[in-house]
């Protein structure tokens, strides 16, 4: 599996996951939020480089991705389908339920444990 939804936690926790997943010797496209979404054009944006031969071992990592809209979760879904070669998905978010099912279908679910107030 080439693509994983790391859910629960909270913010600073599933930011951790993925920082301790990093090394030098792995290339990070990281893809925020632009105000309140993620837009398609943002998820399109991130084509041109995973288009190029990948030096290294890549993670993209897609914050939030709660705010995906449904037309940028179904431009997602492409890559998710056919990831280039090297390259792993990581999308974080409170929960799983909140993305499309098609898209969780292609993911690997990890959950982190909820931390208690």
């Amino acid at each position: 599996m080439h693509s994983f939804i790391v859910e629960g936690g909270d913010l600073e926790s599933r930011r951790l996951y993925i920082q301790d997943l990093l090394s030098t010797q792995i290339e990070l496209i990281h893809l925020v939020a632009e105000k309140t979404s993620l837009t398609i054009k943002q998820v399109q944006d991130i084509n041109r480089p995973l288009s190029i031969s990948a030096r290294l071992p890549r993670i993209v990592w897609i914050e939030e991705a709660n705010l995906l809209t449904i037309p940028a979760q179904n431009a997602l879904l492409k890559m998710l389908e056919e990831p280039p070669e090297s390259t792993t998905f990581y999308l974080t978010c409170n929960s799983a339920q909140s993305l499309l099912p098609t898209i969780r279908s292609r993911c690997q679910t990890i959950s982190l444990p909820n931390h208690e107030q």
